[in-house]
């Protein structure tokens, strides 16, 4: 199953890039979540935060699960990868809208994980599969989209453990707080403002001290001009 939140369905052509040369034999047997097929959906709680959690019923009813996703910053769920293949990943419109809206809170930002409700809201979502068996692999990769690091197993270790080789790629040990972040808001696909939007996410990670997104970089007050 492709976790695709509320994003559209991969193209026959991203197809034969997540597949490749096993796609042909596959294919009928891969699935596309879409987060607003409501008969595809199953309740299964409520987050500490009070987002109802409905997912697809692919992922409750399957024995065995193997999540593989990349980590990276994200601009208001800290980290992409782990926890976020279940949630949003296979969840429904409605309960994908009902987290986003703590996208709002100071505390759901770039790099946080610790008091930050997007991702809590994630991390509740996986406690309604601890009878599942799953296997999670992660993936880190550099500015190239080249393979940097690895880390599989529990699905919440092998995160964390990829939180941590994710720093060493996209973030940077600042000693002050700047006035000033600049930030590279790289498009691939034609104009988009949600790119401009992460990059005023990185900006105001850098501005808050601590560390601050790849790519871009700040200007100290000793050297200001």
């Amino acid at each position: 199953m492709v976790a695709t939140g509320n994003h559209h369905a991969p193209t026959n052509e991203e197809y034969q890039q997540i597949f490749g040369r096993f796609y042909e034999e596959y294919k009928s047997q891969i699935h596309a979540h879409n987060a607003r097929a409501d008969n595809e959906m199953v309740y299964i709680g409520t987050s500490r935060h009070g987002t109802e959690l409905y997912v697809n019923r692919l992922a409750i009813e399957a024995n065995k699960i193997v999540i593989i996703s990349s980590v990276e910053p994200h601009y208001f769920a800290g980290y992409t990868g782990g926890r976020k293949s279940f949630f949003p990943g296979v969840a429904s419109y409605q309960s994908i809208e009902q987290n986003h809206r703590h996208a709002m809170d100071t505390r759901a930002k770039s790099l946080a994980l610790e008091g930050n409700p997007v991702h809590e809201d994630m991390v509740d979502s996986l406690k309604f599969f601890n009878d599942k068996n799953i296997f999670a692999i992660m993936t880190v990769l550099d500015k190239h989209h080249r393979l940097y690091a690895t880390s599989a197993g529990h699905i919440d270790d092998s995160f964390l453990a990829a939180v941590e080789r994710a720093k060493e790629v996209f973030a940077v040990q600042i000693e002050e707080k700047v006035d000033i972040v600049v930030t590279v808001a790289k498009v691939s696909h034609g104009y988009r403002p949600l790119s401009i939007a992460k990059g005023a996410g990185a900006r105001e990670t850098g501005t808050q001290g601590g560390r601050h997104p790849y790519p871009g970089f700040q200007l100290p007050r000793r050297n200001r001009r």
